[in-house]
C-alpha cells in the first residue's frame, strides 16, 4: 500500500476516534483531542497537518454542536483551532529537527501531551480573558480567569497521560503505527 495512501487512512481513524470521543459523555477536557492532534503532526506533512487538524476539530465540534445543541464557531474559536494547529506544527518540527518519529521513543507522547495541555490551557483562557465579559481587564482580571480554569487544566493533563499511555500501549510506542499493520497480500 503507498505510504500517502497509509496516511490519510490514520487521518480518518484519528478523526473518526475524535469525534467519537466528542460525543461520549467525559469531564469537561478530559479527552484524547491534544493526543491525536499531536499524533497528526507526527505523521502528516506540512500541509496534510493543517488540513487534518481542521477537519478532527470541525467535524468533531460539528458533531457535539448537534449532539449537545452547542455553537459550532464562537468568539472562542480562534483561539482553539490555532492552538490544535500549533500544537500539531510544533509535533512536526520537533519530529523533522530530530530525524525520527518523536512518537517512537515511548514516553514522549505523554511529555509531549503534558507540555501542549499547558500551552492549550495559557493560549485558550488567554482567548477567553480578551474576548468574554466575564474578568476585568487587569492583572486581577487575567489571574482570577486563569485559576478559575484550573480544573480544566487539571482534566486535560489527566488525559495526556491516560491517553498517552493508552497509544504507547496499544500501538507499541507510535502513535497509529500498527493500526494498520494487516495488509492483504496478493
Amino acid at each position: 500500500m503507498p505510504q500517502s495512501m497509509l496516511i490519510y487512512k490514520k487521518l480518518i481513524v484519528i478523526i473518526l476516534i475524535a469525534i467519537s470521543f466528542k460525543i461520549i459523555p467525559h469531564p469537561p477536557n478530559f479527552s484524547p483531542q491534544i493526543i491525536l492532534i499531536l499524533c497528526l503532526g507526527d505523521i502528516c506533512s506540512k500541509r496534510q497537518i493543517f488540513i487534518g487538524v481542521l477537519l478532527l476539530t470541525i467535524l468533531s465540534d460539528s458533531m457535539i454542536a448537534f449532539v449537545a445543541g452547542y455553537t459550532i464557531f464562537g468568539t472562542w474559536s480562534f483561539y482553539t483551532y490555532s492552538a490544535y494547529i500549533l500544537i500539531a506544527y510544533m509535533m512536526y518540527f520537533i519530529k523533522c529537527h530530530t530525524r525520527r518519529k518523536l512518537s517512537s521513543i515511548k514516553y514522549n507522547l505523554i511529555f509531549m501531551g503534558i507540555t501542549s495541555s499547558v500551552f492549550f490551557w495559557l493560549w485558550t483562557n488567554f482567548g477567553v480573558w480578551v474576548f468574554d465579559g466575564m474578568y476585568s481587564k487587569s492583572w486581577q482580571g487575567i489571574l482570577e480567569c486563569y485559576i478559575l480554569a484550573l480544573p480544566f487544566l487539571q482534566n486535560s493533563l489527566y488525559a495526556a497521560i491516560v491517553y498517552g499511555g493508552l497509544f504507547i500501549y496499544v500501538n507499541r510506542g507510535e502513535c497509529v503505527g500498527d493500526l494498520f499493520a494487516i495488509q492483504v497480500k496478493y
